[in-house]
């Protein structure tokens, strides 16, 4: 990566992408390769990397992998989070960084298909519960 943006006289940002480009191109696939990937996962990994990267990738999967990018960035990356941390405090969440791993963690599991959004502020609170246990 490295070379490849100096060899094309690149700075600043488009250095960094291209520099970054192949470790990201690379989790990617690697996500991908998997027997199914879960829309969290792929979200996951796209939310470290540059757009530009996620359209290397695109050219360099087949077709179904292909789809399942694009549908996760026209639309999972749009879904918002089922839950709000305001939510998880008024039903009794204590402040701190639980609450957005449990936002996270549901909004995770909306995305997989594992709840609705009407089971959400359910599985957020019980996800919180369990973090909390674990401090």
């Amino acid at each position: 990566g490295r070379t490849l943006a100096k060899r094309l006289s690149l700075s600043g940002r488009a250095a960094a992408t291209v520099t970054t480009a192949r470790e990201g191109v690379e989790k990617l696939l690697a996500v991908l390769s998997g027997k199914t990937p879960r829309p969290s996962e792929i979200l996951a990994v796209l939310a470290r990397c540059e757009r530009p990267v996620a359209l290397v990738a695109m050219a360099a999967v087949g077709k179904r992998h292909r789809a399942l990018l694009r549908k996760a960035l026209t639309s999972w990356m749009r879904t918002p989070a089922p839950v709000s941390g305001a939510a998880l405090r008024a039903a009794g969440v204590s402040p701190g960084p639980v609450i957005g791993a449990a936002v996270r963690r549901t909004h995770a599991a909306l995305l997989d298909g594992e709840i609705s959004s009407e089971g959400a502020l359910e599985f957020a609170l019980a996800a919180a519960r369990k973090l909390e246990e674990r401090r």
